[in-house]
């Protein structure tokens, strides 16, 4: 995973980790992901 100077998680890294647990885990935790992921691209 890489870091961004700030300590934040790089967006694309952030991305995939949403992904690759949206995979993992069933769909209402996968609805969940989707929408916390939403709100962090909306804040950019």
């Amino acid at each position: 995973m890489q870091w961004q100077a700030n300590g934040e998680l790089d967006r694309n890294e952030l991305f995939d980790l949403v992904r690759l647990l949206g995979d993992v885990e069933g769909p209402e935790l996968r609805s969940e992901l989707h929408r916390l992921s939403s709100q962090v691209e909306s804040t950019d």
